[in-house]
């Protein structure tokens, strides 16, 4: 996965984007649940311009959850057991999926060991 665009011009869009939203909410006087869009969205697109296209996926599930189930009174008899076993796919999809996962050890020992070595010198 790829950095988009740097790290502060995805937090000034991010940043904007809250801004924004958080006006229109103050504007309409619709808070509840349309805060968890106004929180979800920026974090979303700060996500996805930063190449973390998996945790934006997941954020996105998360936040529009949240806003589907208070907007539409889902039950959380149903909302629940569809939470975890959609959390439960999204971890092992993660684990088994991700072509990062198994190089993640690797990289922090080299990095552990590249510090070591600076202290020595």
């Amino acid at each position: 996965m790829f950095q988009r665009t740097s790290k502060r011009r995805a937090a000034a869009i991010s940043t904007a984007l809250l801004l924004i939203l958080l006006a229109i909410n103050t504007l309409t006087g619709a808070w509840w649940p349309y805060i968890c869009l106004t929180i979800g969205f920026p974090l979303i697109i700060r996500q996805f311009l930063q190449g973390r296209t998996y945790d934006s996926i997941v954020s996105a599930v998360i936040f529009i959850g949240l806003f589907v189930v208070n907007n539409y009174e889902v039950e959380w008899q149903v909302i629940l057991p569809v939470a975890f076993i959609s959390s439960a796919i999204l971890i092992l999809f993660r684990e088994f999926i991700n072509p990062f996962a198994a190089k993640e050890p690797e990289m922090e020992r080299d990095r552990d060991i590249e510090i070591m070595e600076d202290k020595d010198h």
